[in-house]
């Protein structure tokens, strides 16, 4: 039991290293504030009023900030804030609408878009081909893949890794499934596959926002849904598989809606997808459908997390944990996802080097031959795919956007190792950032407003880690008042 007890401990630290999100309080996450563009982030701020809110005027209108004094003393949402200290999902499990708390605010259709692990993937097996006896062969009711608590024991978690490793065929661009495993994102359209991750409520997502935004009136598979997707394959399989069925919610959520325009918020990676996404549309098809799109904690340019877990397991904190590492790595090195998060030669260009050794220094353009020499050969030829089709591209997205996101979190942006082999962890070279995603990524919104016409607003928020923003009470206050106007 102790054993069993270890390895999902381990592996659920080894998750984080994935997952766009780092293992933050609830206090770190309710206690970061929104800055203010004048404000130095080596001073100390303003008094922080009772309401825990510092979010600045420029960036609030009058009509935005009428309704954030209405949601922060009047709304459900202040009952339950002042009733829970927080929206924190614990204290409020389900999900309940609130009919029309107040008829003089509209509310914005809103679509979830996900991150890399961030919405549930169900399986089911028909004639599944394993090299271990132990593992099921059929079993054909859909069930929960990712995440399954239940299978991280010793010789189970052999059978999930491969259930969720992907076949690549360098000549279509495409991944499949392992032989004979179906693979499936849960509740597309619904909630239920990005609330919670889990299937018993212990990881939660995107639980927080859908209480806060139920507790105003948001009614789930009406004006409040969510695109969930296989979020292990590359993107240019997203644009065929994933990009028409956005397309189609996006058209059926403004219809059902009285013909509203829609808003979409997304996490991390999830910045990325729906940045593609919008690369695929006309100026009209987004004139017509999108009002406004919050990026949150944007993973645009990639990350260095993402180059750590694809050298090597010793590359977890140092050490192979306890035997898991290298079967975890192995598996994600089958996810083009993971690629295609390495830093962005285009925002990072040619100059800056990300990874040290003994005989070569590394770029964004070398990344390719790093994959190799770290016997990564099938991930090589999926970043090179990615990037010969432009999928790395950094262009305005022709929408109103918000980059919510945070800052003056130390954040790795280069890797030194002692050998050529990366058989011990490296020595970490950190600058600013939010702890996963560096600050040239995270306020893209900056550079997106030289770009545009539509507003692209920075907005930073101080000592906030990835991840956490959807969690954030100042975050979901201030992206309420801009839905309910």
């Amino acid at each position: 039991m102790m054993q069993t007890t270890v390895l999902l401990l381990l592996l659920l630290g080894c998750l984080l290293l994935v997952h766009p999100f780092v293992a933050v309080s609830a206090a770190q996450a309710a206690n970061a504030k929104i800055s203010g563009p004048d404000e130095d982030d080596d001073e100390e701020g303003p008094p922080v009023p009772k309401n825990n809110l510092v979010i600045s005027k420029e960036i609030l209108d009058g009509e935005a900030q009428k309704t954030l004094d209405w949601l922060l003393s009047d709304s459900p949402f202040a009952f339950l804030m002042k009733k829970a200290g927080g929206p924190w999902s614990d204290t409020f499990f389900g999900y309940t609408s609130v009919a029309d708390p107040t008829p003089l605010v509209k509310r914005t259709p809103l679509i979830i878009i996900p991150s890399l692990t961030g919405n549930a993937l169900e399986a089911r097996l028909e004639g599944r081909v394993s090299k271990y006896w132990w593992c099921t062969k059929d079993y054909y009711a859909w069930y929960r893949l990712f995440l399954d608590l239940g299978a991280f024991i010793p010789k189970t978690i052999d059978c999930w890794f491969e259930s969720v490793a992907l076949q690549w065929d360098k000549t279509t661009s495409l991944s499949t499934n392992a032989t004979g495993v179906g693979v499936r994102p849960r509740d597309f359209g619904g909630i239920h596959g990005v609330d919670y991750v889990d299937q018993i409520g212990l990881m939660g997502l995107y639980n927080d926002t859908i209480q806060v935004l139920t507790s105003v009136g948001y009614q789930p598979g009406k004006d409040l849904r969510a695109a969930t997707y296989d979020w292990r394959l590359s993107p240019y399989q997203l644009s065929r598989e994933l990009f028409p069925r956005i397309k189609d919610m996006t058209e059926e959520v403004y219809r059902v809606n009285g013909n509203k325009k829609v808003a979409f918020v997304s996490l991390s990676m999830g910045t990325a997808v729906f940045h593609r996404f919008l690369a695929t549309m006309t100026q009209e098809w987004k004139d017509q459908y999108v009002q406004v799109y919050f990026s949150l904690d944007g993973a645009i340019g990639g990350s260095l997390s993402s180059v750590m877990t694809l050298l090597t397991d010793k590359s977890f904190y140092g050490y192979a944990l306890a035997g898991l590492g290298a079967g975890l790595v192995s598996t994600i090195r089958t996810w083009p996802a993971i690629a295609w998060m390495m830093p962005w030669q285009e925002l990072h260009g040619d100059n800056r080097v990300f990874v040290y050794t003994p005989t070569k220094n590394y770029t964004a353009r070398d990344f390719p031959a790093l994959l190799r020499h770290a016997n990564a050969s099938h991930t090589a030829e999926m970043l090179e795919s990615i990037i010969s089709r432009g999928l790395t591209k950094i262009a305005a997205p022709g929408v109103p956007i918000y980059c919510i996101h945070g800052n003056n979190v130390p954040t790795i942006l280069a890797l030194r190792f002692n050998t050529t082999n990366f058989d011990y962890g490296p020595e970490v070279i950190k600058e600013e950032g939010d702890g996963t995603v560096p600050i040239d990524g995270l306020n893209v919104c900056l550079k997106w407003a030289t770009e545009q016409k539509q507003p692209a607003i920075d907005v930073p928020v101080r000592n906030m880690f990835h991840g956490s923003s959807s969690h954030n009470k100042d975050v979901l206050s201030f992206m309420v008042s801009k839905l309910l106007l």
